[in-house]
């Protein structure tokens, strides 16, 4: 069957798409849902309206997908579950706790198809959980989970090591004032060098007159030759 989609949807096709379909999904999917209709001549005519009615129906979603991510930001899910003598979890976290838990956060429902998890969650910790949405937008989640009894024991944790390690930095940032002090000492001159410099820089005053007795005329011997 030929249809027109009249809205986007995934792997088949986008608002104002006129393709050739088999009859079991058009009949029971698409056009019970109001996806598609058939392409008819009326139904062709509206097609420029189709497909304008398409792009801001992509303009809207994607604006609403940008503005739950901005509220994601902020948003912390914390989850917690029993775990045995070795310390997993008895049973896995998954998407479906995820998004249920998410849900409840952002009071509206939140599809678990958008989460993507490698594989389930198996022991407390923090998480990073990368969520997929339509128009090749991503975001990340932070994903907190605890063992049942003791809440909030790994962001305590993680506060801790955070506070140790900017401990650690700045600590070694802050100079030693003991080596600042024996740099001091070892680039300030000695006064007494410098005192000792400077008396042997001067000149002698007894050897000054020493040498000026030397040097001037025996006048008084001038004297008695005239005689």
């Amino acid at each position: 069957m030929k249809v027109i989609f009249v809205s986007d949807v995934a792997g088949s096709g986008q608002a104002g798409d006129i393709k050739e379909v088999k009859n079991g999904f058009a009949r029971n999917f698409l056009l019970p849902k109001q996806l598609a209709v058939p392409a008819t001549h009326d139904h062709l005519q509206r097609l420029d309206t189709i497909r304008k009615t398409g792009d801001n129906q992509r303009i809207k979603e994607q604006t609403e997908i940008n503005a739950l991510i901005e509220n994601l930001t902020n948003i912390t899910v914390n989850l917690s579950a029993r775990t045995g003598p070795t310390g997993k979890f008895y049973g896995a976290v998954t998407s479906s706790h995820i998004s249920e838990k998410l849900s409840s956060l952002i009071e509206r429902q939140f599809d678990r198809r958008s989460i993507q998890l490698d594989q389930s969650i198996q022991e407390p910790g923090l998480y990073e959980v990368q969520l997929r949405f339509s128009y090749g937008i991503s975001a990340a989640l932070r994903v907190v989970v605890d063992a049942e009894g003791q809440e909030g024991s790994v962001e305590t944790a993680l506060a801790e090591k955070e506070e140790e390690k900017a401990s650690l930095t700045d600590s070694q940032e802050v100079p030693d004032e003991s080596t600042e002090e024996s740099t001091a000492t070892q680039e300030a001159p000695d006064e007494s060098t410098e005192e000792s410099t400077a008396t042997q820089e001067a000149p002698d005053e007894s050897t000054e007159e020493s040498t000026a007795t030397q040097e001037a005329p025996e006048s008084e011997q001038g004297e008695e030759s005239s005689i």
